[in-house]
């Protein structure tokens, strides 16, 4: 990718409708509630960063450092970082 190009998409998801099983409510099936999300992509360099806006806005940021994936996900006060490596 070319540093300093920055593009963006933008994407509004109605989430899932209809029925699900959850086993932690005790209730069996459930409405899923229909939360708006709206997502902007951003390719900056060598990073994809995802701008997610909704219930609780997120921030995903993928970068490819040393020929493995290293996404980090931010919610609110938590992060998380996952470490992806090519299959063999």
């Amino acid at each position: 990718m070319d540093s300093g190009k920055q593009r963006k998409v933008r994407r509004i998801h109605d989430g899932p409708r209809g029925q699900h099983n959850n086993p932690h409510n005790g209730q069996g099936s459930r409405p899923h509630p229909r939360n708006k999300v709206k997502t902007t992509c951003t390719i900056d360099g060598n990073t994809l960063i995802q701008d997610q806006k909704g219930t609780f806005d997120s921030v995903l940021k993928r970068e490819l450092k040393d020929g493995k994936m290293v996404m980090v996900l931010t919610v609110q006060d938590v992060v998380c970082t996952r470490v992806y490596k090519p299959t063999e």
